[in-house]
């Protein structure tokens, strides 16, 4: 693939990441993200970045999470621990939109994040065959 493919896949990526109301998510990997001449790079970049950002807000890790809480936290009446919820600082409201996280009722994110996996270990490939993407911008 040349430059201007990785770049397309990334204008692609980026578009169906915030149709699907992750959005908030998208601006901060973007916030400090600067592009490259390699735009094969830039896109290994950026869904490593959002890979990782769904792998700690899926839901599938929230359990992990709330089984650990249940061991190692005491309540006051001595029930279990049913949920989470994460109150966001004015600047984290602003910046994500949200005021508050609820690591219990989190989406499940494992299959988006196996197939962005999927898509980087192929884009290696071709970069590896190419010896990297051109630099024909």
């Amino acid at each position: 693939m040349e430059n201007q493919d990785y770049r397309d896949i990334l204008h692609h990526l980026r578009k169906e990441v915030r149709k699907r109301e992750l959005a908030s998510l998208d601006e901060w990997i973007m916030a400090d993200f600067q592009p490259s001449r390699n735009s094969g790079e830039d896109l290994l970049r950026y869904i490593n970045m959002l890979s990782k950002s769904l792998r700690e807000r899926s839901s599938s890790g929230y359990g992990k999470i709330l089984k650990n809480f249940r061991k190692s936290v005491k309540t006051e009446d001595g029930k279990e621990i049913k949920g989470v919820k994460v109150v966001l600082s004015e600047d984290e409201q602003r910046l994500y939109r949200i005021r508050e996280v609820n690591l219990q009722l989190g989406p499940d994110y494992s299959e988006l994040i196996s197939r962005l996996e999927g898509i980087s270990i192929e884009i290696e490939n071709d970069m590896d065959l190419n010896n990297g993407p051109s630099f024909n911008p």
